[in-house]
């Protein structure tokens, strides 16, 4: 199905809704639809409608656990997920599912020890001290790293990884706007050093996790819950 499809599918659960607002199946429905539209917080909303009319809709918490591992959040993931199991617990679909949420967790787990490995490898390093030493002693440099962080962190408040790492990307370009030639000496420091291998063995460990990744991941999971559901046909109220 296009995304016209699923434009059409919102408008006609939209119109049944108002028909009958206490239905959850509406819902719960709709919500998928906008989850296959890559709007996973309108889809946690309609989720979360379902479950105060019907706070044991096993679907609306499996939908719940689709909808934030859309948006990268997989501890909720598995917290509405296992909800869903404790409510359904043969449902196939639901524990597949929720078994991803887990391997997403425990990979970002692995990813953030090699991380800070790497991190300590680095900052081990006498070389990398000594770059670092020199960088610091830099009064130009000094000053330039005073006004970008100062900027950043009186405008920017998260605990978001991959969002602490634009913050970190987005310095770093403030750092070369405001004195490029203290950047590129550094760049060419580190990049002529035996230093530059840590570097891109850590870069090396790193897997992409990107949203467009998600959402494809998501979109698989709706298909295949719909297709046990279909084939299961264990919920009468749809």
């Amino acid at each position: 199905m296009n995304d016209g499809l699923f434009k059409n599918a919102l408008e006609l659960y939209s119109k049944a809704i108002k028909i009958a607002p206490k239905n959850a199946v509406y819902y719960c429905n709709r919500a998928a639809a906008y989850s296959k539209l890559e709007d996973h917080k309108s889809a946690i909303d309609d989720c979360n409608l379902a479950l105060r009319i019907d706070p044991n809709y096993s679907k609306a918490y499996g939908r719940l656990g689709l909808a934030y591992y859309g948006l990268g959040n997989y501890e909720k993931s598995v917290e509405y997920y296992r909800k869903a199991i404790q409510l359904v617990p043969d449902n196939e679909a639901f524990k597949n599912n929720y078994e991803l949420a887990l391997t997403k967790i425990n990979k970002q787990k692995n990813e953030a020890s090699t991380s800070t490995r790497n991190l300590n490898t680095i900052l081990n390093n006498p070389e990398m001290m000594n770059i670092a030493t020199q960088m610091f002693s830099n009064p130009a440099m000094q000053s330039t790293m005073l006004n970008v962080f100062s900027r950043r962190f009186n405008t920017n408040r998260t605990n978001d990884m991959d969002d602490i790492q634009n913050i970190g990307q987005s310095i770093a370009q403030d750092i070369y706007a405001e004195n490029p030639q203290s950047m590129a000496d550094l760049i060419d420091s580190v990049s002529r050093s035996p230093l530059q291998t840590l570097i891109n063995q850590g870069e090396a460990t790193q897997a992409p996790n990107t949203t467009t990744d998600n959402n494809a991941e998501v979109s698989t999971l709706i298909d295949t819950e719909t297709q046990q559901s279909n084939e299961n046909n264990d919920e009468n109220k749809e």
